[in-house]
């Protein structure tokens, strides 16, 4: 059997641009489990912390430089970190 070499193309969007083009008035909740890409994620979504400021964020984070990036990111804009590691 021959195995596929196929790729799939998607159409990314930054979490700003998915809250500008939805009309968003209000977010309270972020869930996010992104294997690995929780930085990026992060760095496309700073409207949603200056002008929606969630009141709470669930990241799922397995990388200590991760970990960095969310702590970074949580003291910049003014959120606590609790950490629940297994």
């Amino acid at each position: 059997k021959s195995k596929c070499q196929c790729t799939e193309v998607r159409e990314l969007n930054t979490i700003d641009e998915v809250l500008l083009n939805t009309a968003a008035t209000s977010l309270e909740v972020v869930k996010m489990d992104v294997e690995g890409s929780e930085c990026a994620a992060l760095a496309g979504g700073q409207l949603m912390f200056t002008r929606f400021r969630p009141k709470l964020l669930m990241i799922e984070a397995q990388h200590p430089s991760t970990l960095e990036c969310i702590g970074a990111q949580a003291k910049r804009h003014r959120y606590n970190v609790r950490a629940n590691i297994p």
